[in-house]
């Protein structure tokens, strides 16, 4: 592997490796840990042991900016201790990694066959995650798995745009170029 990008669970991992482009999905490996601090562990292990460009994206489980920047402080020190030279990146999805979902919301309501309340995009500021699971079940989508295999490569675009995903392939496409071996990034 080129680089690998470690998340918190399957369902976030899902998401994940369908957002990354098709140039550089064969040296990328998206790995789902088991939790916030299963992912912060196993990300310390490949940068330490494998000297392999990371990416942690976990959820920030706040909207709170000053909340935000402690955390993302906190895990940039826990992963620049194993990283040495080897480049890193820590992207934290405010306030989960489902909010991606939510920054086209023409693309969930497509998929979904159903306009957005306003209700809806506010709940979905604080708790994505929840207001994704009951906006998919009248739809008949069973999962964010299912929700996900559904987007299209228009879809795909357009939630390209969000700024953790922008940021995530940009720390890809930098990292895998021999020429920035010690680029690291901080999201």
């Amino acid at each position: 592997m080129n680089a690998y990008i470690v998340v918190e669970g399957e369902s976030d991992a899902d998401l994940i490796r369908r957002l990354i482009p098709a140039e550089f999905s064969d040296g990328i490996a998206v790995v789902a840990a088991d939790g916030r601090s299963s992912a912060v562990s196993l990300s310390r292990t490949i940068l330490g042991a494998r000297q392999t460009p990371t990416a942690l994206v976990v959820d920030s489980d706040t909207t709170s900016e000053a909340l935000t920047n402690e955390q993302k402080t906190m895990l940039n020190d826990l992963l620049r201790s194993a990283a040495g030279a080897t480049p890193y990146l820590v992207a934290l999805a405010i306030p989960e990694t489902e909010a991606i979902l939510f920054s086209a919301p023409e693309v969930l309501e497509r998929i979904v066959g159903a306009s957005l309340s306003e209700t809806d995009r506010i709940t979905a500021r604080f708790r994505p995650k929840e207001t994704l699971a009951r906006l998919i079940r009248p739809a008949g989508i069973a999962s964010v798995a299912d929700l996900v295999s559904r987007l299209s490569e228009s879809d795909l675009a357009r939630l390209r745009c969000d700024r953790l995903v922008a940021d995530l392939i940009d720390f890809i496409r930098e990292s895998l170029q021999p020429a920035n071996a010690g680029f690291r990034r901080t999201g």
